[in-house]
């Protein structure tokens, strides 16, 4: 049973594989208080917020980033997230900044789907994440600060 008075964890993704491999940590997102944010796909994805969906090849990124900065502002002061924990891509940005404002801790998880070179997400939240976790040994090298976790799945 989930204590109220535990810190609340925020568990952010892009969809698809991204999403699947966040839900694959669904037994810590019943063992504490959490909220799950992913994007607004025609797929229906099961969180409790969704955001607009974009990357860095869409012309209206910036914009788009903007209006999900608005809304994780809006998420965030309704939830009060200890603890922000993604496993990518560029929807986590906004959520980052705001836990590195507000003290909260950053779990970021690289993609399985990488096994030999990093992601954009990766290179930059490895810089800011309180806890990088690799799914692959062989990222020890790119990542050597990072944890290695071994498989999500």
């Amino acid at each position: 049973m989930k204590n109220k008075k535990e810190p609340k964890v925020l568990f952010v993704s892009a969809s698809g594989g991204h999403f699947e491999q966040l839900l694959m940590l669904k037994p810590l997102m019943e063992k504490y208080p959490s909220i799950t944010v992913t994007e607004k796909t025609s797929i229906n994805n099961k969180a409790d917020y969704h955001m607009l969906q974009t990357g860095h090849k869409d012309k209206l990124f910036v914009i788009k980033m903007f209006l999900n900065l608005i809304k994780a502002i809006i998420i965030w002061v309704k939830e009060k997230p200890k603890f922000v924990v993604s496993t990518g891509t560029s929807i986590v940005f906004p959520f980052a900044l705001l836990a590195k404002i507000t003290g909260s801790k950053i779990i970021y998880i690289e993609t399985f789907a990488r096994v030999n070179d990093k992601t954009r997400t990766g290179a930059v939240m490895y810089k800011y994440a309180d806890l990088f976790i690799i799914q692959w040994e062989s990222l020890q090298e790119i990542y050597p600060n990072a944890v290695y976790g071994g498989s999500i799945y």
